[in-house]
């Protein structure tokens, strides 16, 4: 008899993954590109200033690409990404509010998720509850079917993946708001097993 059992645990996120970038605009390429870079710089500056590592930052992404206006060039546009992790949620809030003042109308806060450092706790939690669960319904049947319940013969799993909560919404308000609140909430890890039993008479 094959079964499959389900199992889910909440777990409170630790750290906080956020996406930026710098957008600046010129007549000529390079004068777009230095622009952005002028900029991004002092966003690097910001970050240092906030106690944040560069091990906790990386560039992203760059693009300079023409800008056009009513069909017509209109000059230059350069975008350049960031990635941050910031290990400490009572601090994003600040140090958003750090990069925004710096990056003035050329920043964007584009995403912010809420994440898990390390899953390996809620994911022994959760595949504990998936076998629990597979293993009542299995006896269950057992007992409709008017058999016992046997040994394992194989055992499958399946991790859910724990979408990071995203913010976005909130974090693009950084640069007006008095304070940027951030609720950590909860995320799910989910498993589901499934188990096959031998039955016996």
């Amino acid at each position: 008899m094959t079964v499959t059992g389900s199992g889910s645990v909440r777990v409170r996120p630790d750290l906080a993954r956020v996406g930026i970038s710098v957008q600046a605009a010129g007549a000529e390429a390079i004068t777009a590109l230095d622009r952005a870079t002028e900029t991004m710089t002092e966003v690097f500056a910001a970050l240092a200033g906030q106690g944040i590592g560069e091990d906790d930052f990386a560039t992203d992404g760059l693009t300079v690409q023409q800008a056009w206006a009513n069909g017509q060039p209109s000059g230059y546009e350069c975008s350049q990404q960031l990635q941050l992790l910031l290990g400490e949620l009572d601090a994003v809030g600040t140090v958003l509010r750090a990069v925004a003042a710096v990056g003035g109308d050329r920043l964007r806060i584009n995403d912010l998720r809420l994440d898990i450092r390390d899953r390996s706790e809620g994911t022994e939690q959760a595949r504990a509850l998936a076998f629990a669960d597979a293993r009542a319904r299995a006896e269950q049947y057992a007992r409709l079917a008017g058999r016992q319940l046997g040994a394992v013969v194989s055992v499958s799993e399946q991790v859910g993946s724990a979408q990071p909560v995203r913010m976005a919404r909130l974090a693009m308000a950084a640069a007006a708001a008095p304070a940027v609140p951030i609720s950590a909430g909860g995320l799910d890890v989910q498993m589901s097993v499934t188990v096959q039993w031998a039955l016996l008479a």
